[in-house]
C-alpha cells in the first residue's frame, strides 16, 4: 500500500532520493584530463578506449552520488532524532492495536449469533457492522507501522553495508572487475594503475598512491576477501 498521509514527510526520500539529488563537484571533463595525464605517466602498453574511459567517468561519478547519499543517511541514522524514532516506534508497534486482538472480540460476538437470544442479536449485529471497517483500518495501521519499521531498518542497514568494506576499496575492486573484462589481455600490474587513477580522477586518492602498486592490491584484495565473507554469510544453509 502506499504511503499513510501521518508518515512523517521525510521518509519518501530513501537512498535513491539522496543519490539523485547529489551534484559532484568532479566533471567529466576533469576526470578524463586527470586519468589521461595518469596514464601517459604511466606508460602503460595497453590504455582503455574512449568508450571505456568514458565507462569509467560514469562508475566515478555514479560513486560520488553514492558516497554523498550514504554520508547524509549516515548523519540521519546516527541522529539522536532518528533513534529516538526507533524507539517510539517499537514501542508503538507493541502496544498498538493487533487483527488477533479483533478476531478474540468478534469471536465473542459469536456467541451470541443465536435465536434464543433475540434482544442481544441487534447490539451483536450493530457492532459487527461497525467492527469491519474498524478490521480494515486496524490492518492499514499494522501495515503502515511496518512499512515505516522496515525502510527505517533498511537505513541503517544500507549505511552498514556500505561500510564493508571501505567504500573507497569497493570502487576500486568495482573498476577492476570490471576492467578485468574489456580488457582481458592487459597486465594485472598495469590494470591496477589504471584503477589506481580512476581513484585519483575521482579524487579518492593523492596522486602518489595512484601509481602505488601495493596499496592499490591490498586495497582490492581486501575488498574482494570482504564481499566473499559476506556472501557465505548469507548463502542458505
Amino acid at each position: 500500500m502506499g504511503k499513510a498521509s501521518w508518515l512523517p514527510e521525510g521518509l519518501q526520500e530513501g537512498f535513491q532520493d539522496l543519490i539523485n539529488e547529489a551534484k559532484p563537484k568532479l566533471t567529466k571533463e576533469d576526470f578524463t584530463a586527470r586519468l589521461e595525464q595518469h596514464l601517459k605517466n604511466q606508460k602503460l602498453s595497453q590504455k582503455p578506449s574512449e568508450a571505456v574511459i568514458a565507462k569509467l567517468v560514469d562508475k566515478a561519478l555514479s560513486f560520488l552520488k553514492q558516497m554523498y547519499a550514504l554520508e547524509k543517511m549516515r548523519r540521519i541514522v546516527e541522529s539522536a532524532d532518528w533513534k529516538k524514532r526507533m524507539r517510539a516506534l517499537r514501542t508503538i508497534m507493541k502496544k498498538a492495536p493487533v487483527t488477533r486482538q479483533l478476531d478474540a472480540f468478534e469471536t465473542c460476538l459469536k456467541k451470541f449469533e443465536k435465536q434464543k437470544y433475540r434482544l442481544a442479536m441487534p447490539l451483536v449485529q450493530t457492532v459487527q457492522r461497525q467492527t469491519k471497517p474498524l478490521r480494515k483500518s486496524i490492518a492499514n495501521l499494522e501495515s503502515d507501522l511496518n512499512l515505516l519499521y522496515q525502510l527505517s531498518k533498511n537505513e541503517k542497514d544500507i549505511v552498514s553495508g556500505w561500510l564493508k568494506p571501505e567504500p573507497i576499496s569497493q570502487f576500486m575492486f568495482e573498476i577492476d572487475n570490471y576492467l578485468k573484462r574489456v580488457m582481458p589481455k592487459i597486465k594485472i600490474s598495469e590494470r591496477r594503475l589504471i584503477v589506481g587513477g580512476c581513484a585519483f580522477s575521482a579524487a579518492l586518492l593523492p596522486r602518489t598512491a595512484a601509481a602505488d602498486l601495493d596499496l592499490i592490491n591490498s586495497r582490492v584484495y581486501r575488498a574482494a576477501q570482504s564481499f566473499r565473507r559476506e556472501a557465505k554469510k548469507s548463502a542458505p544453509e
